[in-house]
């Protein structure tokens, strides 16, 4: 895999980082997380644009895909498989996947201890599970903590309280 400059650009006033070139030579972007409905982060979301070079004067998104789905669902060398071009180093890959990963996790358990269930159905253990002072460190304190570490890792400058600012929980 040929290694090529981190790169970040705003498409749709969000701020997107390259993560890297396929086969075909279309680039992938991954939004930043946004803080959304009051009540979680809005992660991973990989891209392509119209305007494959420069997203910033794209007049549409042409795919719009979830990093999980694409590269944490099975084999954890899919990403360098994916990739002909990538902006990180094979260790700065590895450390992406463990960020992601724990990005994902810490979004699923702060759901659960939101809302005291995993919405399938009503749970026994509600009373137990629900806990808004878990939820409120995840969201707040956790997430924004990781979301830094990924930001800076492709290429950005931020600090958790960027992130944590955002935070703004609806009752």
């Amino acid at each position: 895999m040929t290694k090529i400059n981190k790169k970040t650009d705003f498409a749709f006033r969000k701020k997107i980082y390259l993560l890297g070139q396929d086969e075909e030579g279309t680039n992938y972007w991954m939004e930043e997380p946004t803080w959304d409905c009051g009540w979680y982060w809005s992660w991973g979301y990989v891209e392509t644009y119209t305007n494959n070079r420069s997203p910033s004067n794209s007049r549409d998104i042409n795919s719009h895909q979830h990093f999980d789905g694409l590269f944490l669902e099975g084999d954890y060398g899919r990403y360098k498989k994916f990739f002909k071009k990538s902006t990180l180093t094979e260790q700065e890959q590895w450390r992406l996947l463990e960020l992601m990963r724990t990005g994902y996790t810490l979004k699923r358990a702060a759901g659960l201890f939101e809302k005291g269930s995993s919405w399938v159905a009503s749970n026994d253990c509600y009373d137990v599970i629900k806990d808004q002072t878990l939820y409120e460190d995840i969201v707040k304190v956790k997430m924004p903590a990781v979301i830094s570490a990924v930001c800076n890792l492709l290429g950005g400058d931020t600090k958790p309280e960027q992130f944590q600012q955002m935070v703004e929980i609806k009752d």
